[in-house]
């Protein structure tokens, strides 16, 4: 539900917008995990990822207006889908991830989560000509294999070893990624307040993950 959110919204809301809904995500995960798994949520932790949608914001800001067709409410309902699915897949896996291989999680939740968009796709893409073509092939075995199941193994099993609410603030650094890699293969030209809103997302990340007293003191096993 949560990747057939995203897909959706980028019908009907500009690229700043989905992109800041979205990265509500790591906070909303983190008030969940808080409350469900009981993860201690610390004011150093909780002033990173604050920091951190801070800077998707300022990112995202040049963005707004761009490629954003009417119907800016259906948007925000498919938003609000994609971003509460991934918030709660997330605090499902940490919770689940200690009592099932990461690998069995990983294919368990492909399979289910297909099953619903297979039974509707048929109603919801009736009227969309699929033409499968080599490179449209090509895209979805990138997008299906490292860009899905090989990314949400290796998440998986970050989560075995982190607490949700530190390991998801490195999702912010998504666009940032986005930012370098445009920058680097297509010259694109990245403004002053980008980069100060990329250099707000790191400072918010290592703020998130910096060691408590308590952690550096800890034993090493």
């Amino acid at each position: 539900m949560g990747f057939w959110g995203m897909f959706e919204a980028a019908r009907w809301v500009s690229p700043g917008l989905a992109t800041v809904v979205a990265n509500i995500q790591p906070l909303a995960a983190a008030g969940l995990a808080a409350v469900f798994l009981k993860e201690t949520l610390s004011l150093k932790t909780l002033c990173g990822l604050v920091g951190g949608f801070v800077g998707i914001v300022l990112i995202a800001l040049p963005s707004f207006g761009q490629n954003g067709p009417d119907g800016p409410a259906v948007g925000f309902g498919f938003l609000a889908i994609s971003m509460l699915g991934i918030s709660i897949s997330n605090v499902m896996i940490k919770h689940a991830v200690t009592s099932i291989d990461p690998l069995v999680m990983m294919g368990l939740q492909l399979v289910f989560g297909a099953i619903p968009l297979g039974l509707a796709s048929p109603f919801l893409e009736a009227n969309r000509a699929i033409e499968f073509t080599g490179a449209f092939g090509l895209s979805l075995v990138l997008l299906a294999l490292p860009g899905t199941a090989l990314v949400y193994w290796l998440w998986t099993d970050v989560l075995r070893r982190m607490e949700l609410s530190r390991a998801n603030a490195f999702s912010f650094l998504v666009p940032v990624i986005g930012l370098a890699l445009g920058w680097t293969f297509y010259n694109e030209t990245l403004s002053p307040l980008t980069l100060l809103g990329a250099l707000i997302v790191i400072g918010g990340l290592a703020a998130a993950n910096w060691p408590s007293q308590e952690e550096e003191h800890a034993p090493t096993h």
